[in-house]
């Protein structure tokens, strides 16, 4: 078994590193199974496991999509797995920062996507590390020119809802990790938040806006088709929502305007039946302003 095992490890780094895209994108696929199955702490995968991992990891950098996002999938597909040392490559900049990088720079839709897919697998603040907050900024910045990406094939154009979808997801998790090192337990990052505080609501209440088909200026009144069907996503924007009202409330040094605090407020304490017809989401434009208001 340990040879077989053995064997199929090596078969599959052997296609990681071949020169031909499909075979590459396999054997890249296929380490990310194995490594998401195996007891990662154990001898026999400890000594060799940041090699293999940084084969993963390097071909993030590849002018191909299908490669890249193979890679993105077999890096979510190793995080998930409960037995992956803390130490490992997977949790140093070099692969956040690869990461981040794809989402930034890679113009494929699709290869972006699975790169913030797999930034959703960490599982605590502490595992983002020092890379948390440009993460977080990087969502934003995504989000907020989604309009002016430059789709590589016609055929991307099916993964935009679902790509929007997923920005908003993933910001919504990452900004709900605790951070247990903190002595207050606050529940964000301050200087994230106040750095971002009014563009995350603004980004929030354009794909409410979107995804509840609600025109700036008016609420919709017809609209529990639509919230029957974006059930899950609104859940975690008012969950996140309730976080950052709660910070804005009990911090001392939350430094976001009047305007904005009371914003969040009512997209946490509304029920998201009620989501449609919120004035909130009836504005034009929310600006992102940000004053020294509660210190």
């Amino acid at each position: 078994q340990m040879c077989i095992r053995d064997r199929y490890m090596g078969c599959a780094l052997g296609y990681a590193q071949s020169p031909k895209e499909k075979i590459c994108s396999n054997g890249i696929r296929a380490l990310g199974y194995v490594l998401k199955k195996g007891d990662l702490k154990s001898k026999v995968f400890k000594a060799s496991l940041n090699s293999v991992l940084r084969v993963v990891v390097s071909h993030l950098a590849v002018k191909s999509p299908k490669i890249s996002w193979n890679s993105c999938v077999a890096i979510g597909n190793v995080l998930s797995n409960d037995s992956l040392p803390k130490d490992s490559l997977l949790y140093m900049p070099e692969t956040f920062n690869a990461l981040l990088n794809v989402i930034a720079n890679k113009p494929n839709i699709k290869t972006k996507m699975h790169a913030i897919q797999a930034l959703r697998v960490y599982k605590s603040k502490e595992e983002y590390g020092a890379s948390f907050g440009n993460l977080v900024t990087a969502l934003i910045d995504l989000y907020e020119n989604i309009g002016k990406m430059q789709l590589e094939d016609v055929a991307e154009y099916k993964y935009r809802d679902k790509f929007e979808a997923t920005i908003i997801d993933s910001l919504c998790y990452m900004l709900s990790l605790r951070d247990t090192t903190e002595a207050e337990a606050d529940l964000m990052s301050e200087g994230v938040l106040n750095s971002h505080a009014g563009e995350l609501l603004a980004v929030v209440v354009s794909y409410l806006q979107k995804v509840l088909k609600i025109e700036a200026g008016e609420t919709k009144e017809e609209s529990k088709l639509n919230v029957k069907d974006s059930e899950s996503i609104l859940t975690s924007i008012k969950g996140v929502m309730g976080k950052v009202s709660e910070w804005i409330k009990r911090s001392t040094k939350a430094h976001v305007s009047f305007a904005v605090a009371e914003q969040v407020q009512e997209l946490a304490t509304a029920s998201i039946e009620q989501y449609p017809h919120l004035q909130t989401l009836a504005v034009a434009k929310v600006k992102p302003q940000f004053i020294q208001s509660f210190q």
